[in-house]
């Protein structure tokens, strides 16, 4: 976690590119998520929209070079009114 930075893209282990890092939170939110576990905000950018998405740390596989690589799913990343990436089950940091 101490790799994450802003600025940094973040990509699935394909090489999808999801967004860019804006936040680092090491406290879970509020809600239902992933338990006991903090997140990273992900600015995605599309020619249709801008919006935030939180990957839980869990879903985090590594930082390689410049880049986050997280396990996101692009069905996921593709439908407008999601904001939390869902994890089931929830993985153990």
């Amino acid at each position: 976690m101490d790799q994450i930075r802003q600025g940094q893209e973040v990509r699935t282990p394909e090489g999808m590119v999801v967004g860019v890092v804006v936040g680092v939170h090491r406290e879970p939110p509020e809600g239902e998520m992933a338990p006991g576990t903090g997140y990273i905000e992900v600015e995605e950018r599309r020619p249709d929209r801008t919006r935030i998405l939180h990957v839980p740390l869990t879903e985090v596989l590594g930082v390689q070079g410049d880049y986050v690589v997280a396990e996101v799913d692009p069905d996921f990343v593709a439908a407008h009114d999601k904001v939390w990436i869902p994890v089931e089950p929830p993985r153990q940091p």
